[in-house]
């Protein structure tokens, strides 16, 4: 097993399709793309997970999707953290906070990527702190 730059941009595809997907509100599209990495298979998601993640995707209207990181360890061991842009800033003095962060685990098997959900552990991605000034 080895990942090279090519491992990269087949995952930056799949994440802009599934960013894609998301802006243009195609949810169902969207959970399509998503499964769950259990026992070096891929499942589908229980009826309950994919209400979970719908109901998250449903409750905010971003601007954009950006990747904030992507971290590549093996086949399956992959993370890519990305955030909703609610807004843009109105300028560099904007402290408002602007984004929500997510994260999604992609895996390789037979060669192929696929888009997985991240376990809990995962998903605390960055603090949330209010700066007091």
């Amino acid at each position: 097993m080895s990942l090279s730059g090519a491992d990269t941009t087949k995952v930056m595809a799949l994440m802009n399709q599934y960013f894609d997907l998301l802006i243009n509100r195609d949810y169902d599209g969207a959970m399509a793309m998503v499964s769950q990495f259990r026992n070096d298979s891929l499942i589908e998601m229980t009826p309950e997970l994919e209400k979970h993640y719908q109901m998250g995707m449903k409750l905010i209207t971003p601007v954009r999707y950006e990747l904030e990181s992507m971290v590549f360890n093996s086949e399956s061991d992959c993370l890519v953290r990305y955030s909703a842009v609610l807004f843009d800033k109105e300028g560099d003095d904007d402290n408002r906070p602007n984004k929500m962060f997510y994260a999604i685990k992609p895996v390789r098997i037979n060669d192929e990527w696929h888009l997985t959900v991240a376990d809990d552990a995962d998903m605390n991605t960055r603090g949330s702190e209010i700066e007091k000034y």
